[in-house]
């Protein structure tokens, strides 16, 4: 799976105007719809987010330019992350419990799925209304216009419906989904699904069989052919790592060195840089003490065949975030947990790495976030651009309200609120957050 991108200044300002024109689900399918007829210029300030932003998941690729998630659409912003405007097709809802991948090589899961390709092609998965079905928008105009339409899967559920369990996606062209029904604790069944046609067609590619898919996890693809599957065997157990090498036909454990297997969890797919990858893992201790679990950056030089372990975070308590930015660079930031054995807190820490985990420099956590931490608030998500500039979206532990959104010029030696300022198409005009 490719690395973080930069995206060109000019780029995101495409996004932005992208309210001119959308496309709408209709029937099954692939059905445009006359352009929304509301633009950037004419939207107007509704709402302030004050101290609490509206925010799930976001991605910078400026300082002043980027995309967000939030419970009801995807939004650009181009001054900093001051104010948003909706640039998703209308009409698509966005559930709270959306998680997003807003570069290739990040992997989304939840009820929708949203991804963000660097050229501006845009992917929205979403539940449709037949248990079985998923609902899929793409545009390759930085949302000038979008398109939709429903496949169908061949998964059966309970009335329960089936959700995306992962999106990976390659460009503009080629996409990834694998989708699972609701079910109980003991397996992770679920379907393999791929576009190489930009979404105009789908194909499932494999089905989970104890042969040769053992289990539908996060999915992610270095280029056509190589990927790899995150999942447990069973949704109580750790997660545990297989590759393809035929485009997902067929998937082969891999083995991680260095440590127990048994007590090794990993957290998502490699990101890639070229043949260069990282690999996230929790090393999780067999004690369950919170002071004991520990995050470890596996790297790779030669695409995957071989991985070296780094040095460990501890503690990094479930629920530490990892953001990678580069084959070098990374960082991560660990919760606010309470010691499963003793009781203790466990406070909160933001680490950086320069050399793909091999060690790592210690940030303390700044009186902002300390006194979030106080009141119950943890890391959602790290989004950096360099050493120096990173954003921080926050949510209450065990909850999916959400926390301020958080910006640091100095490498997480202190954060400021980012107070952020939603708009809208005038009224009687396509409203889509």
């Amino acid at each position: 799976m490719p690395g973080k991108p930069g995206l060109p200044g000019n780029r995101i300002g495409g996004w932005v105007a992208s309210l001119a024109g959308t496309a709408l689900l209709a029937g099954c399918g692939l059905t445009p719809v006359a352009p929304a007829g509301s633009t950037a210029a004419s939207l107007t300030p509704v709402a302030s987010a004050n101290s609490a932003s509206f925010l799930v998941n976001i991605h910078m690729f400026t300082t002043g330019q980027g995309v967000g998630i939030g419970p009801r659409g995807v939004y650009a912003t181009t001054d900093g992350a001051k104010t948003w405007v909706p640039v998703a097709p209308p009409g698509v809802a966005i559930t709270a419990a959306t998680t997003a991948a807003l570069a290739p090589g990040e992997t989304a899961s939840g009820w929708t799925a949203v991804g963000l390709t660097p050229d501006g092609t845009a992917w929205i998965v979403n539940q449709a209304p037949a248990h079985h079905q998923l609902a899929v928008y793409w545009t390759a105009n930085r949302g000038q216009t979008w398109s939709g339409g429903v496949f169908a899967t061949s998964l059966f559920s309970q009335g329960g419906g089936v959700w995306v369990r992962s999106l990976s996606f390659l460009g503009k062209e080629t996409a990834f989904i694998t989708v699972q029904p609701q079910h109980g604790m003991s397996s992770e069944p679920g379907e393999l699904w791929v576009t190489r046609t930009g979404g105009t067609s789908w194909t499932r590619i494999a089905a989970t069989n104890h042969l040769t898919w053992p289990a539908a996890g996060q999915v992610g693809f270095l280029n056509r052919t190589t990927g790899w599957d995150v999942a447990s065997l069973t949704t109580t157990t750790p997660n545990v790592m297989w590759e393809t090498t035929d485009g997902g036909a067929t998937w082969t454990p891999v083995s991680l060195p260095g440590h127990p297997a048994v007590r090794l969890s990993v957290l998502t797919p490699p990101q890639f840089f070229g043949a260069k990858g990282i690999l996230p893992v929790e090393y999780v201790p067999q004690s369950a003490r919170t002071v004991a679990f520990s995050t470890i950056l596996y790297h790779s030089a030669d695409g995957g065949r071989t991985w070296h372990a780094g040095a460990p975070v501890r503690p990094s308590p479930p629920g530490t975030r990892v953001d990678i930015i580069s084959p070098t660079t990374a960082w991560l930031a660990t919760g606010y947990q309470f010691n499963s054995y003793s009781g203790y807190p466990v406070t909160g820490g933001l680490y950086l790495t320069v050399n793909g985990g091999v060690s790592w420099i210690r940030r303390p956590a700044s009186p902002l976030l300390k006194g979030l931490m106080a009141k119950g608030y943890a890391i959602r998500q790290l989004d950096f651009l360099d050493l120096q500039q990173g954003w921080a979206t926050t949510a209450k532990l065990d909850s999916t309200q959400s926390g301020p959104l958080l910006q640091t010029q100095n490498g997480g030696r202190s954060w400021q609120i980012v107070k952020s300022v939603v708009r809208r198409p005038p009224k009687g005009q396509s409203e889509d957050a």
